[in-house]
């Protein structure tokens, strides 16, 4: 499990990756992503802050519209599975299996199906809160050192893609930028890695208000590369599968 897995969101993709979920649906957004392309393209600096400037505006209203259509139904229902990720999350903490069971959905009891399983997901839960903790103590002190040294640990540990590949080692400069930019996004917003609490390998930090720029799915691993994108969930092959909390 990366500590980039624990820190998604991190880093701000500066290219167009997001606008693409919107353009399937939204003819605005659409228009708006072609002419950020076109400018891209012929290298157009005024026309690319323009279209991206539309972009950023259209996705931002489209947002808003979202959000003002909720109902009360639909805001009950995001409630109660808050409600099932925390009374999951906490017997989960609490290393009490027969409680998962009860309170858990039959997909997550699909993926963990027994007591060996739960226990290996216990471990994982562990691991990844030590880590959120020393990645967040090493933001919030400014240490690069604390960070590189938790980022090869991670590379040793896991030293392979999602798909069997040798993982590419990151140089020294590659770290310092990713590093610095957590800096600024935690000195920005005030959030930590080890403020989310979300599921591992799930919906992490997606509970309304502590979403933060360290939420978003914990599968966003992004440990190599610049648009955060690798998508290696929490668990290894070796492993028991991390129950996915809808």
């Amino acid at each position: 499990m990366s500590i980039n897995t624990i820190a998604a969101g991190v880093l701000a993709v500066a290219g167009l990756g997001g606008a693409t979920v919107f353009a399937a649906t939204n003819p605005a957004i659409q228009a708006d992503f072609k002419n950020v392309r076109t400018s891209i393209v012929n290298k157009d600096l005024t026309g690319y802050k323009a279209a991206k400037n539309q972009l950023i505006n259209d996705r931002s209203a489209q947002e808003v519209t979202k959000v003002n259509a909720t109902t009360q139904d639909q805001l009950n229902t995001m409630s109660d599975k808050q409600a099932k990720r925390t009374a999951v999350q906490t017997v989960i903490t609490n290393n009490d299996y027969n409680a998962f069971k009860a309170s858990s959905e039959a997909n997550m009891l699909t993926r963990t199906p027994d007591q060996a399983s739960f226990d290996k997901l216990v471990a994982q839960q562990k691991a990844h809160a030590a880590e959120s903790a020393a990645l967040s103590e090493a933001i919030k002190n400014n240490d690069f050192n604390a960070y590189k040294t938790l980022e090869k640990t991670e590379e040793q540990n896991d030293p392979t893609e999602n798909n069997g590949k040798p993982e590419k080692v990151q140089t020294d400069t590659q770290l310092q930028k990713r590093f610095d930019q957590m800096v600024a996004d935690y000195k920005a917003s005030g959030t930590l890695p080890s403020d989310n609490k979300g599921m591992m390998g799930g919906h992490g930090g997606m509970d309304e208000g502590i979403r933060g720029n360290f939420g978003g799915k914990s599968g966003d691993r992004g440990h190599k590369g610049g648009n955060w994108n690798k998508n290696k969930t929490a668990t290894s092959s070796a492993s028991a599968p991390t129950p996915v909390i809808q």
